[in-house]
């Protein structure tokens, strides 16, 4: 009985098949057939509606374009054109009698009757084909603008001959294949699956998504198979033989499958190939911890010292200050210590930057720092605000704000900026006036000062002269004519600093310039992290509640460059290879550098230049880079992965491929770029780069690293060409500061979504930041959140000295070699992911408290008590 149920079964689904063949040859139309397919298991039955069914295919395609909508609104609107092109073309191609069959109605017939209709496909081609080939040339003249860009095009002759080959050969094959089926609907599904099959699964950021492109494109497969007529498959099965037919197609899925599977298979890969040793926390029993795991203990260390050693009155903090400086305080700064005190700074010490980028203007008389102060300002095109701060003095009884300045009885201090063309300050007046004005007890006296308005720094300090014999001597050294102290000043600040130089190198390298003076050591450069490692050495000496084993002791890296010194990470003389690795040195988008000894504050600057810090408005009175808690979720709610979304900005690209030497592009292109290979150990390759502009990016791009363990339990960096794009969410939302030759290219090699939400990055337990023009104005926001900052920076920032790396954030160098290994192991490893939510909550718990306004107050107070002794006109000798 099964046996004689199971052939009347199959006679039935042969006569509904032959009887759809017979509709087929009138009508090519998706249909849905009654066959005993669709009485099967439910999924086959689901699977024939989506395939045979006119709603299922609307279904499908409605998923397929889900998939792949970038979020661009605009550019899917205009994307309607080329739809709208196409269907003219297929609707032209296609037979009258066909046309008129699914053109059935009225209004349908209308409207099919005013479209063009082509009989003969074959003896049109060669005809249309000229036609097309003339279309094209003329879109591509006007594409690129002017003649000229065709030299600066990414296009080649044997590019254009090899793109040419490929859409002819295509379209032969769908016009045959057309013509097999009578219908230009399979023209449309060729298309849409050979888009969702070539998707690349390493590059998607969910694993839904991967899945989803995967089942799209079997659903797509089906329908195509569907309909490419029956007739072989009956005939075969008439005779006995096996219904393979069309189904051979099948193997088809493979296409997106394979690519699918081994993505899946790396990815455990990467994971499962971790050391064992790099999965535990560091303990005695465990002496090679990962590279991470060990920063991380040694930083803390650091830090509890560096808090423990905060001097505890005024007399601890003065007799400091002469034991680091070498000099008395500067006036004022008893007053400036009880306000610190009264609002309960927990740095009272840890000012040695704001002291050495201070120390040339300490070397002359103020009076020659005052009077460079005012030349500056008055300089062309120096685009510089001159600020005035007026201390403020006396008090109006009933306590309100009189015409001295003050306030509930204390005198307020009030600053006003001028620019001679400008009327927008970027909110540095509100900035200065919100952190100075509780000050103006402690200022000594009224100052002017120089803020720059520009994202890039400034000021390029030369060396000092060397140092010489005795005082009395000075002037004979240096051939002067031994006049009194202020003339000395005079001729000394001429004979070191000369004449100060204004050079305008927007667009142009800067390396050169501002490494010039790498040979000789400035006063600024590198000396942050010897004097944080002193202090510490002398807190650890005289506490015995802060001794460590690991102060002293190297963490070994393995072969990668975690930082595990930031200053010697930054410090650009012991990198020439970030001379073509950031836009600030390649190609800003403004540089008017200023090379003398002028005091100019800016929000950051590199090792070699010697700008004053000042904290960004972005941080402070910026609404779009404020931090919102309710947008913030837990820990556990955020998503595995690391977050970064941004513009362009950074350089600006003015030729085809200047854009790969921008952080920025840079760092999108690394997070997009994965492959199937597996990984094969090449220890310490990126230590052979030449340093000269022939270095080749793609290599850069496509090759990652990761710790491995090889032979004799040795670990080292494995060179691999896979990057898990699972833990990367990465985009570049805004593609611009660059000329059009650059833009359209890299448009080509981005995904650029239209808009990204400024509380996107919240979502993510990593979110990624990185320099732009100047500072990232996003960092305060992230380091707030509850989510753990990557920080990738060549520029140094007012609170370096007290935000430390691997405790409140995680370091990138510029070279980005680390942090494939870093995401890897944050995002992968129970230790890593432990790891990571500490440092986000450290991060979280020090910003509330060393960040606040009134922290921020209390630093520029100490900068403006340093620059108001350095530039007073009443100091004519030199105090260093």
């Amino acid at each position: 009985m099964p046996q004689q149920g199971a052939r009347q079964t199959e006679n039935l689904r042969l006569d509904t098949e032959r009887h759809l063949l017979r509709l087929n040859t009138q009508s090519p139309k998706i249909q849905l057939p009654l066959t005993a397919a669709t009485a099967g298991s439910p999924c086959r039955c689901l699977f024939h509606l989506l395939v045979e069914s006119i709603w299922g295919a609307a279904a499908v395609a409605s998923f397929a374009t889900v998939l792949l909508w970038d979020g661009d609104a605009l550019r899917s609107a205009l994307s309607l054109i080329p739809t709208a092109a196409l269907l003219v073309v297929y609707v032209a191609l296609t037979p009258k009698n066909t046309v008129q069959e699914e053109g059935r109605g009225r209004a349908r017939l209308i409207l099919l009757k005013f479209l063009p209709r082509i009989r003969d496909v074959e003896g049109v081609v060669v005809p249309l084909s000229l036609r097309v080939v003339l279309a094209l040339g003329v879109a591509l003249y006007l594409n690129l603008g002017h003649a000229e860009s065709l030299c600066d095009s990414t296009l080649t002759l044997p590019g254009i001959l090899q793109v040419g080959l490929v859409k002819a050969l295509s379209w032969y094959f769908t016009i045959r294949i057309a013509s097999y089926t009578s219908s230009w609907l399979v023209a449309t599904l060729i298309l849409t699956f050979s888009i969702l099959s070539t998707r690349s699964p390493f590059l998607e950021t969910s694993e839904l998504r991967a899945e989803s492109t995967v089942f799209a494109s079997f659903l797509v497969l089906g329908q195509i198979i569907h309909l490419i007529p029956k007739q072989s498959v009956a005939h075969k099965t008439k005779h006995g033989a096996t219904a393979a037919g069309t189904r051979i197609l099948w193997i088809l899925i493979l296409i997106p499958l394979i690519p699918y599977l081994s993505n899946i298979y790396l990815i455990h890969d990467s994971v499962s190939s971790i050391p064992p040793s790099f999965l535990l926390p560091q303990t005695p029993e465990n002496p090679r911890p990962h590279p991470i795991e060990a920063l991380i203990h040694s930083s803390r260390a650091d830090f509890e010292r560096m808090l423990q050693r905060q001097s505890r009155n005024t007399s601890a903090a003065e007799t400091e200050y002469r034991r680091r400086y070498g000099i008395d305080p500067p006036p004022g700064f008893g007053e400036w210590l009880a306000y610190a005190k009264e609002h309960d700074s927990p740095i009272i010490d840890e000012f040695d930057d704001v002291f050495q980028r201070i120390k040339p203007f300490l070397r002359v008389g103020g009076r020659e720092v005052a009077r460079a102060i005012v030349e500056a300002s008055k300089a062309k095109g120096v685009d510089v605000w001159s600020c005035l701060l007026e201390p403020g003095a006396g008090h109006r009884a009933d306590g309100g704000v009189g015409d001295g300045g003050t306030k509930g009885g204390k005198a307020r201090a009030k600053t006003t900026c001028s620019h001679p063309k400008r009327t927008f300050d970027r909110h540095v007046g509100r900035l200065l006036d919100m952190m100075l004005a509780d000050l103006g007890g402690a200022l000594p006296r009224r100052m002017t000062f120089l803020v720059n308005h520009l994202d890039e720094p400034r000021v390029l300090i030369p060396p000092p002269p060397p140092p010489p014999p005795p005082r009395g001597s000075l002037e004979e050294d240096h051939g002067g004519d031994g006049g009194d102290g202020g003339g000395g000043d005079a001729d000394g600040i001429e004979r070191w600093g000369g004449k100060v130089n204004m050079t305008d190198l927007a667009g142009k390298p800067t390396w050169d310039a501002i490494t010039k003076f790498c040979a000789i050591d400035l006063p600024h450069q590198g000396q942050h992290q010897q004097q944080r490692q002193q202090h510490a050495n002398k807190s650890a000496d005289t506490s015995s509640s802060s001794s460590s084993p690991s102060l002293n002791r190297p963490v070994e890296t393995f072969g990668l460059p975690f930082a595990a010194s930031l200053s010697q990470s930054q410090n650009l003389c012991s990198h020439p290879e970030y001379s073509r690795q950031h836009g600030l040195f390649t190609s800003p988008t403004s540089f008017r550098l200023i090379e003398g000894l002028v005091p100019v504050f800016s929000t950051g600057a590199p090792s070699t230049m010697g700008d004053l810090l000042l904290p960004s408005p972005a941080y402070v009175v910026e609404p779009g880079f404020s931090y919102d808690q309710g947008r913030d979720m837990p820990w556990e709610a955020k998503s595995n992965d690391m977050y970064w979304a941004g513009s362009t900005t950074g350089g600006f690209a003015s030729g085809r491929d200047s854009w790969r030497r921008l952080h920025r592009q840079r760092f999108v292109a690394k997070t997009h770029s994965s492959s199937s290979s597996s990984s094969s150990s090449s220890p310490q390759r990126y230590y052979d780069y030449d340093y000269d502009y022939d270095y080749d990016y793609d290599y850069d791009y496509y090759h990652h690293y990761y710790l491995r363990e090889g032979a004799g339990r040795t670990i080292r960096p494995a060179e691999s060409a896979f990057l898990n794009g699972r833990l990367y969410d990465t985009a570049a939302t805004r593609i611009f500061q660059c000329a059009p030759p650059a833009c359209r290219e890299q448009a080509r090699r981005f995904r650029a979504p239209p808009w990204a939400s400024p509380h996107k990055p919240l979502a993510s337990r990593l979110a990624f930041d990185v320099d732009g023009n100047g500072v990232s104005g996003r960092f305060y926001k992230l380091l707030a959140s509850r989510s753990l900052p990557l920080k990738l920076t060549v520029l140094k920032e007012w609170h370096d000295e007290r935000l430390y790396p691997w405790v409140h954030y995680v370091p990138i160098s510029l070279g980005m070699q680390e942090m494939p290994e870093a995401v890897l192991w944050l995002t992968s490893t129970g230790l890593g992911r432990e790891r990571a939510r500490e440092v986000a909550e450290q991060g979280r718990e020090w910003f509330g408290r060393a960040f606040r306004e009134k922290d921020m107050s209390v630093y520029l107070g100490r900068v403006m008590l340093e620059l108001a002794r350095a530039a007073d006109p009443e100091r004519e000798e030199a105090l260093l």
